[in-house]
């Protein structure tokens, strides 16, 4: 339901199966990552930090995490030195070989004002990218690596259209 985008349909499933089995690592990342889709940002990274509490190498929940904290259009929950540490750690669990870990570390490190690693990194999550037969995704990192090599940083924008707090 999440994925199809009913937000509304699919929280409350996931808050029951964490109800009924508070250690489900998936369940914390999944309501994490529709609670993002809806601004609920607190809640998101309590949930995203409770699925790595859980599982320490979970990849994709630390990516997640550190995609929020790199990116979130609501300045007060940016932290750019937690979102490089998740990013590196994701990258390590990875091997290297994952393009969104690599496009969130490239966001993470732009957040930190590493513009030129940045630009680095996000061209091997381009070359992964495209090697992998995803243009729509590279062509969304080709977006972002221009904001890096201009000096910019990424930031999402907001869910439901608010204007975003810098």
């Amino acid at each position: 339901m999440a994925e199809q985008g009913k937000l509304d349909e699919a929280i409350p499933h996931l808050e029951r199966a964490i109800q009924l089995k508070p250690d489900y690592t998936e369940a914390h990342n999944n309501l994490s990552f529709a609670l993002t889709q809806q601004g609920k940002w607190n809640e998101a990274i309590r949930h995203f930090e409770r699925a790595l509490q859980l599982k320490p190498d979970y990849a994709e929940a630390a990516c997640n995490l550190a995609r929020l904290l790199a990116t979130c259009s609501e300045a007060q929950f940016r932290n750019p030195a937690e979102a490089l540490r998740l990013a590196q750690r994701a990258r390590e669990l990875t091997h290297a070989r994952n393009p969104v870990v690599l496009d969130t570390l490239a966001a993470a490190q732009a957040a930190g004002g590493d513009f030129v690693q940045a630009a680095a990194t996000a061209k091997e999550a381009l070359a992964l990218a495209t090697a992998g037969g995803n243009p729509i995704f590279a062509r969304e990192i080709q977006s972002r690596l221009r904001l890096y090599q201009a000096g910019r940083p990424f930031c999402e924008p907001p869910p439901d259209g608010r204007q975003k707090k810098t």
